[in-house]
């Protein structure tokens, strides 16, 4: 496995992730069931909403599996904010707003979003601020009642707040596992690395082309007084030389 400093970032998209979302996009879609028998007047509108962010999703899903890896962060906030936009925008279609109990389907993708994206600690509260955000500020041109938007304002609070702390112990985690798992092939002799293609490049040039890291050049103090070492003995060596020379007839 190639060392690669977004590993932190994200790894949404591997195999188990991967059935989830499988599983997961179905399953948003069957809730047009409950959406049918509560809304029965909107079915059509709200139709429309489930089959569009249906396609989107696994349009994101195709996306997912050939972008590179630090663009994926692009890809989680789409699915999320998409699934999270189409709830409020169920709850303007049937003019309930926050007296929707359809808030419960924010909480839910909040959940979803912790357990299926691993992404970095101020992406991920971005994401849970934009979700929140939505919500609140596409319903509150809708009348309800006071009472629902604290109780739905609650509900999100404490959800968000919660998901954040298991997010941040799954990062952790899922960091530990990776230290544990991940060996880097180096030559015990020239210090080479081995890359993916099992070819062996220098160090400097490995780390450069796979993570962030830019190599400088300089020396610590032991090298620094051989390196001294090594140019006073030189420089002595040619004065001998010229000195030698000098006295030859």
């Amino acid at each position: 496995m190639v060392l690669n400093s977004d590993k932190t970032l994200i790894e949404p998209f591997s195999r188990y992730t991967i059935y989830l979302f499988l599983i997961g996009i179905p399953a948003y879609s069957l809730f047009y069931i409950s959406d049918y028998l509560a809304y029965h007047k909107f079915a059509l509108q709200i139709f429309f909403v489930r089959a569009s962010v249906t396609l989107f999703l696994f349009i994101l899903l195709y996306l997912a599996k050939r972008v590179q890896l630090k663009y994926m962060w692009a890809i989680a906030f789409a699915a999320v904010l998409s699934t999270s936009t189409s709830i409020t925008a169920i709850c303007m279609i049937t003019g309930e707003g926050f007296n929707s109990l359809y808030y419960m389907g924010i909480i839910q993708v909040i959940v979803a979003s912790t357990l299926l994206i691993q992404l970095m600690f101020k992406e991920y509260v971005a994401l849970l601020v934009l979700v929140n955000f939505q919500y609140f500020f596409l319903l509150r041109f809708l009348p309800y009642a006071p009472v629902n938007l604290v109780r739905n304002a609650t509900a999100l609070f404490f959800t968000s707040i919660i998901s954040l702390i298991i997010h941040v112990l799954i990062n952790s985690l899922i960091a530990e596992n990776n230290d544990l798992q991940d060996f880097l092939p180096i030559c015990m002799y020239c210090k080479k690395v081995k890359n993916e293609s099992g070819n062996w490049d220098k160090m400097e040039a490995y780390f450069e082309a796979n993570t962030t890291i830019m190599f400088s050049q300089g020396l610590c103090p032991e090298c620094l007084e051989e390196y001294k070492a090594g140019i006073n003995s030189e420089t002595a060596e040619q004065h001998a030389c010229r000195k030698n020379s000098e006295v030859e007839p």
